[in-house]
């Protein structure tokens, strides 16, 4: 997580890390505007990474997560 952190250009008006909720986990999720997929960088907090790369894992994410809070910068992705 650290190195996805370290990659995000352009700072925090651009750039965004959410904590969600998810099957009773914390999620980390890491919002970069030059990312060009939003599925591959969410992140337990023990640092293992989600597999969302199945469209409907990833939709099922999407609507079972619960917003905790930004951690850094802005929530780029709805």
């Amino acid at each position: 997580m650290n190195k996805e952190y370290k990659s995000l250009l352009g700072g925090p008006d651009i750039n965004g890390i959410l904590l969600y909720k998810y099957n009773e986990q914390y999620v980390v999720e890491i919002q970069g505007s030059v990312f060009s997929s939003t599925n591959i960088h969410q992140y337990y907090c023990t640092g293992t990474k989600l597999d969302l790369i199945n469209p409907d894992d990833f939709l099922k994410f999407i609507k079972l997560r619960r917003e905790i809070k930004v951690l850094y910068g802005t929530k780029i992705w709805n």
